[in-house]
């Protein structure tokens, strides 16, 4: 397949095909601070961003305390970003934000995040979402499309809505897009 679409629907599929995140449990969140993690360990932008953000973002903050953890547990050094997070703790100086969302719409929100980024890693020249008198198809659609497959029900405005109302993940993703 050589167009833009159908690279990004024969990704997404195999993402979801390959996935291990279930919407009825709280793995889709545990994956999601594993691999931002991992990359933040990895990349220093993303790591600052994490830990800057981790005052009042939960997501940010689990996955500043995960990073630490995977360093620890290999005996590594604390890059100064994750120092300074540790500090703050043991000084009280910063606390776990509040309490997450309910976790069955964190992990659907979580599955079409991901399968949006996904699509658009392979096909960056699509746009997530379109206006809605145009007919160009977008990474919406294709994701609408492709979770009916696996009979999740979900009509592209309803991709788009969820899409636009994580503003707080798409920081996150938009950077873990980039390295």
């Amino acid at each position: 397949m050589s167009d833009p679409a159908g690279k990004a629907r024969e990704a997404i599929h195999d993402w979801l095909r390959r996935s291990s995140i279930r919407a009825t449990d709280d793995s889709g969140y545990q994956i999601l601070i594993q691999t931002l993690a991992e990359s933040a360990v990895a990349h220093a932008r993303l790591l600052a961003t994490l830990v800057n953000r981790s005052a009042s973002d939960r997501l940010s903050y689990d996955a500043c305390a995960a990073a630490v953890e995977q360093l620890l547990k290999h005996e590594a050094p604390l890059p100064a970003d994750l120092g300074r997070f540790v500090l703050e703790q043991l000084n009280d100086e910063r606390e776990r934000p509040g309490r997450r969302r309910h976790l069955v719409n964190l992990s659907r929100d979580l599955i079409v995040l991901s399968a949006i980024q996904t699509g658009l890693r392979v096909a960056p020249e699509l746009k997530a979402t379109r206006n809605v008198a145009s007919d160009k198809e977008s990474m919406c659609d294709i994701v609408s499309d492709c979770l009916r497959d696996y009979g999740v029900e979900l009509k592209p405005g309803g991709v788009a809505k969820i899409f636009e109302k994580n503003t707080q993940l798409q920081p996150i993703f938009e950077l873990l897009r980039s390295l």
